[in-house]
């Protein structure tokens, strides 16, 4: 059974974090913030509409896809996964 006092690395859906060197990485940065997400780059193409009509295209470079994340149990979120305002703040983790 888990410890209830220290952070836990929770994954969002299909994704698989059986390397442990993703755990680490994604506990250990959650020392100064209290809450990393582990984040992979967006391929998707993604648009701004406005009334029906699409205004821009987002730079995909600055976006960014959580698949997992880690945080001190006071901080844990209150759904799972979390609403998009929880990850504000957090660290984020790159794999190497």
């Amino acid at each position: 059974m888990a410890d209830p006092s220290k952070p836990a690395v929770l994954t969002w859906g299909p994704h698989d974090l059986s390397h442990e060197s993703l755990r680490a990485l994604t506990r250990a940065a959650l020392q100064g913030s209290g809450k990393a997400v582990l984040v992979t780059p967006v391929f998707d193409t993604i648009k701004r509409v406005e009334d029906g009509l699409v205004q821009e295209t987002i730079d995909r470079d600055r976006l960014r896809w959580p698949v997992a994340w880690a945080c001190i149990p006071s901080l844990k979120p209150p759904t799972d996964p979390p609403p998009a305002q929880w990850f504000e703040g957090a660290v984020e983790v790159r794999e190497r």
